[in-house]
């Protein structure tokens, strides 16, 4: 899965965010290991560089992990305990 990262003002490419599969063994072994590639192709400043460090780690926990208390509720919300 690849995210463009464009300038807002210029909507020109500037940075690339690509989370990698693990291999089918890493993953059987850790099924949570999550890899990503950051490209900065043309950011320079070492502020946008930790943003965009910030936002990868955002993005990992927010719609690539899953929170095993959300799933017990909505287990006992269907009535499977």
């Amino acid at each position: 899965m690849t995210f463009r990262i464009e300038d807002v003002t210029t909507h020109e490419h500037v940075a690339t965010i690509t989370k990698q599969v693990p291999s089918a063994f890493a993953w059987c072994f850790a099924p949570d290991l999550d890899n990503y590639k950051i490209d900065f192709d043309k950011v320079q400043a070492k502020e946008w560089k930790a943003l965009l460090l910030a936002l990868t780690i955002f993005m990992d926990f927010r719609y690539f992990n899953t929170n095993r208390n959300e799933q017990e509720g909505e287990r006992r919300r269907r009535g499977d305990i």
